[in-house]
């Protein structure tokens, strides 16, 4: 598997997985990490329009109609076009998202060594925020991400992070809690402020991340992978994924919260926006207080 991956970055040129497959005539794939999906637009393109069963015409073409009518024997796996394994049929209609074999290879892939290279320096920015097109996001800027057949992983997105700063205190439930959706999950301290975070689905928790308590800075350092919060069982977990954003979706939500939050501090653009142009790592250190707790609610509420 290593070793197959590592070939794969190494080339320059590759054919699209969706040209390999027939529903589209040619494109190569023109990802910085080759055959790095779920960090593609055109992919999640797709894919959207699959989940959404309302069909998205390239080149004059159906491509959902398109998969609609290939035979069983023909819908290769994504993985399977890729060349990280020899043969696997798709048997969910492609709908990667909610795929357990997916999300297994795509944790392998992301944790092989060439590819954490690779991605180092590409990262997808909105207005300066560094999103990953591979996760579910909730309001109140939770992320999730499949774990396993019926479980999810938690965290913060990049917005929350920056909002909350890098001085915090994190109290997670613990392992066995009942959590509610839009329920208090688990309590960041700032100092003498306690900000709550709301739980994104109905479940129970599997397992926290017990680093934390060690060193809570790795939440506001790694928000998306040794920064993750606790795993969730859902009691519906198909049913769960349905109320978050993801793909284009996730995109479009993503680019409305940091356009309302650049537009709600206009008037003080200097504190949101640092040197380069990038947004400030602590928006907590950098304006009053009052501002600061109405950004909380606004943004981090649910």
């Amino acid at each position: 598997m290593k070793k197959t991956i590592q070939k794969k970055v190494s080339i320059k040129e590759n054919e699209c997985i969706w040209s390999k497959l027939g529903v589209i005539s040619y494109r190569l794939c023109d990802n910085p990490v080759p055959y790095d999906c779920n960090n593609c637009e055109f992919n999640q393109m797709i894919l959207d329009a699959n989940e959404s069963g309302e069909g998205s015409t390239v080149e004059g073409v159906d491509i959902i109609e398109k998969l609609k009518n290939l035979p069983a024997g023909e819908r290769k796996c994504r993985y399977m076009l890729s060349g990280d394994v020899s043969f696997r049929l798709c048997t969910n209609n492609y709908h990667c998202g909610t795929c357990e074999f997916d999300q297994i290879m795509q944790d392998s892939i992301d944790m092989n060594p060439a590819v954490i290279r690779m991605r180092k320096n590409v990262k997808t920015k909105i207005k300066g925020f560094i999103f990953d097109s591979g996760l579910y996001y909730h309001e109140g800027h939770i992320w999730a991400k499949r774990f396993g057949k019926n479980s999810l992983k938690v965290g913060i997105d990049d917005f929350a992070r920056r909002i909350l700063g890098k001085e915090i205190k994190v109290h997670l439930p613990s392992e066995g809690t009942v959590l509610k959706r839009k329920a208090l999950a688990c309590e960041i301290e700032k100092g003498e402020r306690k900000i709550y975070l709301f739980s994104p689905v109905n479940g129970i928790v599997e397992k926290i991340n017990t680093e934390i308590g060690e060193n809570p800075s790795i939440v506001h350092k790694n928000p998306y992978k040794k920064g993750w919060l606790f795993t969730v069982k859902p009691l519906d977990i198909e049913d769960s994924l349905q109320k978050f954003y993801y793909g284009s979706k996730a995109r479009r939500w993503f680019t409305a919260e940091s356009q309302k939050l650049f537009d709600t501090i206009k008037d003080n653009s200097g504190v949101l926006v640092q040197d380069g142009g990038e947004p400030i790592e602590d928006l907590f250190d950098s304006m009053p207080l009052d501002e600061w707790k109405s950004i909380v609610k606004e943004f981090l509420s649910m």
